[in-house]
């Protein structure tokens, strides 16, 4: 559930944007995500443990805060939920899920482009670790 609507908000808003051109603002777009994770993480977290993506529910196994026998059964789920949530937003807005993604720039390498994939995650992982602790 918690992937789905983080999803939905991240790509929701450059696909909204590519059919409605000036809808949605750059600002509106970063900020978002950042807000659907603290939501998440407030309404969720006693409950679901807030596993966003799979390095989610890896740290907390890591942690010892969750079984490793569930892991994978939480990153079949939160793949699902990506899927429905694309899957959602396509039928939405008519635009191709591409148009919501996340890609390098062209000059952007692939040591750079995982680099800050891994900073972004282990700073999205930081966080729900900080705020997520009980579940």
């Amino acid at each position: 559930m918690g992937t789905f609507f983080l999803v939905l908000v991240a790509a929701g808003a450059g696909m909204v944007m590519a059919q409605y051109p000036g809808t949605v603002t750059l600002q509106a777009a970063v900020v978002a995500p950042g807000l659907m994770v603290m939501a998440i993480t407030m309404f969720m977290a006693r409950v679901l443990g807030a596993h966003l993506n799979p390095g989610v529910s890896v740290a907390f196994a890591l942690r010892g805060d969750f079984p490793w026998y569930r892991v994978p059964g939480y990153v079949v789920m939160q793949l699902l939920g990506a899927i429905v949530a694309a899957g959602l937003l396509e039928v939405l807005t008519n635009q191709s899920a591409k148009a919501g993604g996340s890609y390098p720039g062209a000059s952007t390498g692939a040591v750079a482009a995982f680099a800050t994939e891994a900073v972004l995650t282990f700073g999205l992982v930081s966080v729900i670790l900080g705020t997520a602790s009980g579940a």
